[in-house]
């Protein structure tokens, strides 16, 4: 999303009056469509860790006494 960021700072720059009439919507929304593509790749990533890791309640309880060092709740 690096180069659409910079096309909308581009656009910023351009004047106010470009952007109160709306000549960087197009590529506002281009931003937003490209960061929730990117968040959503990343939840997908982040929940497929989370399964390989913590295949059961246990397995997870585990590795957080391991970590922790401690058998407290």
């Amino acid at each position: 999303c690096k180069e659409i960021v910079e096309e909308l700072e581009k656009c910023r720059e351009a004047g106010f009056i470009n952007r109160y009439f709306g000549g960087c919507n197009d590529v506002k929304r281009k931003l937003n469509l490209c960061l929730r593509a990117e968040r959503a790749e990343r939840t997908a990533r982040h929940i497929e860790k989370s399964r390989r890791e913590n295949k059961s309640p246990e397995e997870a309880w585990r590795r957080h006494i391991e970590k922790e060092g401690t058998n407290d709740p």
